[in-house]
């Protein structure tokens, strides 16, 4: 499990709210390593100082497959601010995200 914690730049109405998302992938394929990749630089170009990653590999904690109801990966989910958030796929696309994730 990797934990990453890094700064990045919000919108007014989520200035003083720490967004919490975990990103489940399945081992070091491309399609997870893409998402991280993808992932990391949205967060830095949207997010500055407001944000927790917690990154899990589900071959390391199958686990969560079941607890979670993972059924495609990579998934992203965020935790927080609510509501709650699951989206899959690689994170390629920084205008649906940010539409999805509600921070634009």
């Amino acid at each position: 499990m990797i934990k990453v914690k890094n700064l990045i730049k919000l919108k007014d109405y989520h200035k003083n709210e720490l967004f919490m998302f975990r990103l489940f992938i399945s081992g070091e394929s491309i399609i997870s390593q893409k998402a991280i990749s993808n992932l990391k630089k949205f967060l830095n170009k949207y997010l500055k100082n407001n944000y927790k990653v917690e990154i899990i590999d589900v071959y390391e904690h199958p686990e969560y497959t079941i607890a979670e109801e993972i059924i495609t990966m990579p998934l992203l989910v965020k935790d927080a601010p609510l509501p709650k958030i699951r989206i899959t796929g690689d994170l390629s696309d920084e205008k649906k995200l940010a539409r999805e994730l509600m921070i634009k």
